[in-house]
């Protein structure tokens, strides 16, 4: 048994150092993001050979989609559809995934329909739009099909691999100054989706088992999102939530609660040391105050006033035009409420000039898109998943569940992970 654990920390320590050494060559060099994106392909056909699918993971999420010129994630559906015909051809007989293919292929003719006649009545601008759901509908469909009876435990051992390899090599870039590539809006390297998803992972582990090395990564997470200046709202939703979450699913509150202090307390200081001419942290800070101390709603900052008005108006279509949703190229307008004003932070000029708005934020985009039909998918993934005894894969599946029901439509990450618990939700073991 020592001999395993010893290989596998061995083993796990290489795929960090491998991981580190790939991000940083791809951060200077678009030529080896793309080397590296090609790469997958042959990495994905050994993965599935060897049946170790949980490294397709670790392939996709092998570079951070804001940070390199070209990264797998950026083109991930394309690698879940290639992984999901290899699989298919090389081990058809053993394909367990045909209740997935059935109620999955019909939910997809569904949307389909519906986004056609809408597509049909629609602008020219939906195009793109159109295209871009669906890809993020059907990466959850090809990931449910593949990843269909995944090893949790091994699943576990990935997300600790890229969260460690995501760590260092962030604060290195920050203490060399790396700035991000491709998003003007962030000072230094690091914006990722991952960063969201390890915050809630981690913070839900810690509380749940309480263990050091789940709090170092939780601490780590947290001092690096805000001095490498992302202070967002998707991390700062899915930090409260998890924290909130943990008070129901921890034996310890108590000591929960002094925890969330200490990290307050420790987040303040560091806030406070740092230069603020080149940070958004203060002014997200103050977006989640007002939320508190308004008197009128106008008075609430202008990013989560975007995000009330944006639940407003779809809210509205849900019970008045669309309870289905609008399918993949839908769109809302200012039924019941209007924006004060919009910039290319809050939407595309193409958007902003048409009055029409594909892509909300948050959870919005999930009601948009589908409607009552997102909201019954995860209250019903929850409630399988509450049935599960407490150990890793229950943890590991509340906080996929948290952080895909709050990014969906945010990269393709979350409509991966989302296709991980679908698949496996039911599974035993």
């Amino acid at each position: 048994m020592n001999k395993i654990k010893l290989k596998n920390k061995t083993c796990s320590l290489f795929l960090i150092s491998l991981m580190i050494t790939i991000r940083i060559f791809a951060y200077f060099s678009d030529s080896f993001s793309k080397l590296i994106t090609i790469s997958t392909l042959f990495f994905i056909i050994i993965a599935i050979i060897c049946n170790k699918k949980e490294y397709i993971i670790l392939c996709i999420m092998s570079l951070l989609e804001f940070d390199s010129g070209t990264s797998p994630q950026n083109i991930s559906i394309y690698l879940l559809s290639f992984a999901f015909i290899v699989d298919l051809i090389l081990n058809f007989k053993k394909f367990e995934s045909k209740k997935i293919l059935f109620w999955g292929g019909w939910c997809t003719v569904f949307y389909i329909s519906i986004s056609l006649w809408n597509y049909m009545h629609s602008i020219d601008i939906a195009t793109q739009y159109f295209w871009f759901d669906s890809k993020i509908y059907m990466s959850s469909f090809f990931s449910a099909l593949i990843f269909y009876n995944l090893d949790i435990e091994r699943f576990d051992r990935i997300v600790r691999i890229l969260s460690s390899s995501y760590i260092i090599f962030v604060f290195i870039g920050y203490l060399l100054n790396w700035s991000s590539l491709v998003v003007e809006s962030r000072s230094y390297v690091g914006y990722s989706v991952q960063l969201t998803f390890f915050l809630a992972y981690f913070t839900l582990f810690y509380f749940k088992f309480n263990r050091l090395k789940d709090f170092i990564y939780m601490l780590s997470l947290v001092l690096l999102m805000i001095i490498t200046d992302n202070v967002i709202s998707q991390n700062i939703l899915i930090l409260i939530v998890s924290i909130l979450i943990s008070f129901f699913i921890s034996n310890e509150i108590k000591k929960n609660i002094f925890i969330s202090l200490f990290i307050c307390l420790i987040s303040a200081i560091i806030f406070n040391n740092i230069d603020m001419e080149s940070t958004r942290t203060f002014d997200k800070v103050t977006n989640i105050t007002s939320l508190f101390s308004y008197t009128s709603l106008m008075d609430i900052s202008h990013s989560p006033l975007v995000r009330i008005i944006e639940f407003s108006n779809i809210i509205y279509s849900i019970f008045n035009y669309n309870p289905f949703g609008s399918g993949f190229g839908g769109y809302f307008s200012e039924y019941i409420m209007t924006f004060p004003y919009l910039n290319k932070y809050d939407y595309s000029i193409d958007q902003i000039n048409s009055g029409l708005f594909f892509n909300p934020h948050n959870f919005n985009y999930g009601l948009l898109k589908y409607g009552l039909m997102y909201i019954l998918l995860f209250v019903v993934l929850f409630l399988k998943v509450s049935k599960l005894e407490f150990g890793n894969k229950k943890t590991i599946f509340i906080a996929i569940l948290l952080f895909s029901s709050l990014n969906i439509g945010f990269t393709f990450i979350p409509s991966l992970l989302l296709g991980v618990v679908i698949a496996n939700v039911n599974k035993s073991k």
